[in-house]
């Protein structure tokens, strides 16, 4: 990444999972800025122009602040037409979280919740649904039958590259 060039994908996760996507994104040629926990990811979407990142990926348990807390303070600089999220968890889901996570999934930026471990078709489509949005003027994507089959349906239209954009 070049000094002046400003990264449009933000990866928070403070474990290996977080490693692999960020160097995934890179090796594609795009341009991530990575952070081990919520507040530091938080703290930097917040000094970006709206709009300007186009992807959040991050795990919902953290330290400092978790996932589902830093998207919902993060959510004034994610744009309906620009930007989407996606979260992704190895573990359980706090009672406390559960709520503001299941929120936040029925937002229409959010793409849905992966487990861990990630695997490589995993990651290929997380990739594919990057790829897709670039395509797009307004970088919009839509998940074919998100209400029809849940998250499960729209990891599977992730995977399957059924993408109506």
């Amino acid at each position: 990444m070049s000094k002046n060039e400003r990264p449009d994908i933000v990866v928070v996760d403070d474990d290996f999972a977080g490693e692999v996507v960020s160097e995934s994104f890179s090796e594609s040629g795009n341009s991530v800025a990575r952070f081990s926990h919520g507040r530091e990811a938080l703290d930097y979407i917040s000094r970006q122009p709206r709009g300007s990142i186009r992807l959040v990926v991050t795990d919902v348990n953290m330290p400092v602040l978790n996932g589902p807390e830093m998207i919902s303070g993060a959510l004034g600089g994610l744009t309906y037409e620009q930007s989407k999220f996606l979260f992704i968890t190895g573990g359980c889901i706090a009672p406390e979280q559960a709520k503001l996570l299941s929120n936040l999934l029925t937002d229409k930026r959010c793409l849905g919740i992966l487990g861990k471990p990630l695997y490589g078709d995993d990651i290929q489509a997380i990739l594919n649904v990057y790829a897709a949005m670039k395509k797009t003027r307004k970088g919009a994507v839509e998940i074919v039958d998100f209400n029809d089959e849940g998250l499960a349906g729209v990891m599977s239209a992730i995977r399957q590259k059924t993408l109506k954009v």
